[in-house]
């Protein structure tokens, strides 16, 4: 058994060990803070994606989305300028409208069936971000059907 002066020492101790943790735990408290701060400002962004997404009637559109380091997707710091290599994808930039969400940049695009099946890269970029990033897809665009096309060879059979 401890007699009273053994367990005032402990008692005395123990509330120095209390006060000791008690410290470190605020310390503790006080950096997860910080932490959780930190994580919600908004960070430069560093990547992009383009999807191209097609819905009726040749309705298509482009989403360009962007993404921190820590690969949260993060607001557009302006107008995104997007661009297409074939005539076959026609872009009005001045259409572009947020998704919901208020991150995603969406952009229609008007396909122009060809002669033949086109591939047109899509292209997007966010010029005042302060990495410039860029990202790009490709549009496939199937060919005009019901005589969109200029014929290439013919049979005549006269009977």
């Amino acid at each position: 058994m401890f007699n009273r002066e053994q367990l005032a020492r402990i008692e005395k101790r123990q509330a120095s060990l209390d006060a000791k943790l008690d410290r470190v735990l605020r310390a503790l408290h006080h950096i997860i803070e910080e932490w959780e701060e930190f994580e919600d400002e908004p960070q430069d962004a560093i990547s992009a994606t383009i999807e191209i997404l097609k819905g009726d009637n040749m309705f298509t559109k482009a989403t360009f989305r962007e993404f921190d380091t820590n690969g949260k997707q993060v607001a557009a710091s302006g107008p995104i300028v997007f661009a297409s290599d074939n005539a076959a994808v026609v872009i009005d930039s001045s259409q572009q409208t947020l998704d919901a969400d208020g991150l995603s940049v969406n952009c229609p695009l008007t396909e122009v069936p060809q002669a033949t099946a086109q591939a047109a890269n899509v292209t997007g970029v966010d010029p005042a971000s302060t990495n410039k990033v860029a990202a790009g897809a490709v549009d496939n665009v199937p060919a005009a059907t019901g005589g969109g096309g200029a014929a290439t060879s013919a049979t005549l059979t006269l009977g």
